[in-house]
C-alpha cells in the first residue's frame, strides 16, 4: 500500500466525516497527522481538505496553484514553455491528420485549451477543488508562455532597464 493510496483513503474518510457531521469533523481535523509527508504531498493533500470545510479564499487558491506550477508540477513535467510547445506540436499533428487540413497550435494555445477543459469539468459531477486550482494554474502558464514567446519575437531596442 503506497503513500498515494493512503492519502486517497484518508481524503475519502475525511470527506465522509465532513458530510455526515461537518462541525465535529472540522473540530477533529488534525493537520499534524500529515506532518510526516513531504511539503509537496502535504500541500496537495491539505488544500482539498480545507476546501471541503469551506475555508479557502481566492488568494489561498492562487497561492496553491502557484506552488504547484512552480514546485511539484515543474519537477514532474519540466519546463512549462517547452512542455506546452511539445504538446502543441503533437496535438497539431493529430488535428492536421484528423481534419485533413493544417492546424498549428503553440504552447499558449495548449495552456488555454487546458484551462478551458478545467472550466468544462466544473459543469458536471461533484464540486472538485482541484479543477479551480488547475484552471488558475493553466491560466498563469498560458500568460507566462505568451509573455516568453512575445519577448522572443520583439526586436531588441537597446534600451536598458
Amino acid at each position: 500500500m503506497g503513500p498515494t493510496w493512503v492519502i486517497a483513503r484518508a481524503l475519502r474518510e475525511q470527506r465522509h466525516r465532513l458530510k455526515a457531521q461537518p462541525e465535529a469533523a472540522a473540530a477533529a481535523y488534525q493537520p499534524s497527522a500529515l506532518a510526516d509527508l513531504d511539503d509537496d504531498t502535504l500541500t496537495q493533500t491539505t488544500a482539498p481538505l480545507e476546501a471541503l470545510m469551506g475555508k479557502v479564499t481566492a488568494d489561498q487558491m492562487l497561492r496553491h496553484a502557484a506552488d504547484l506550477v512552480g514546485g511539484a508540477r515543474a519537477r514532474t513535467h519540466g519546463d512549462k514553455a517547452r512542455n506546452m510547445a511539445n504538446i502543441g506540436r503533437l496535438w497539431s499533428a493529430y488535428l492536421t491528420n484528423a481534419l485533413d487540413q493544417p492546424v498549428a497550435l503553440d504552447g499558449t494555445d495548449v495552456a488555454l485549451l487546458m484551462a478551458i477543459m478545467k472550466a468544462a469539468r466544473t459543469q458536471a459531477g461533484d464540486h472538485n477543488f482541484d479543477d479551480y486550482v488547475d484552471l488558475a494554474g493553466y491560466g498563469a502558464v498560458a500568460g507566462e508562455v505568451a509573455e516568453t514567446d512575445r519577448a522572443e519575437i520583439l526586436p531588441d531596442t537597446g534600451a536598458s532597464e
